[in-house]
């Protein structure tokens, strides 16, 4: 049973496992805080325990939970800039001599 374990962890891609490990890790710290929190309160009747509030490990958040992305109104266009237009015309001139060059022979 461990060797076929192992080998589908191998088949993974190492940052897919790495994401994996770290999901894991988050929610077993998360358990034990938890599990620390209730330790501390020492109250038998668990319906009176007020624990914190598990943050979000994965995208799936409430549009209210998300965080506010800034939008910028510029963005980077490569080829509305000069200097990719002039890529453009030279590599067009290049076919062109090429194709001409080789109608020639």
């Amino acid at each position: 049973m461990g060797a076929r374990h192992r080998q589908r962890k191998a088949d993974q891609a190492p940052i897919a496992t790495e994401a994996r490990e770290m999901r894991k890790a988050q929610h077993r710290a998360q358990r034990h805080h938890v599990h620390q929190a209730l330790h501390e309160t020492g109250i038998d009747e668990l319906d009176d325990v007020v624990l914190p509030e598990p943050k979000a490990t994965r995208g799936r958040l409430e549009p209210a939970e998300r965080d506010e992305v800034k939008v910028t109104g510029r963005t980077f266009k490569p080829w509305k800039q000069p200097f990719w237009k002039r890529r453009r015309n030279e590599r067009r001139a290049r076919a062109e001599a090429w194709q001409s060059l080789a109608a020639g022979e």
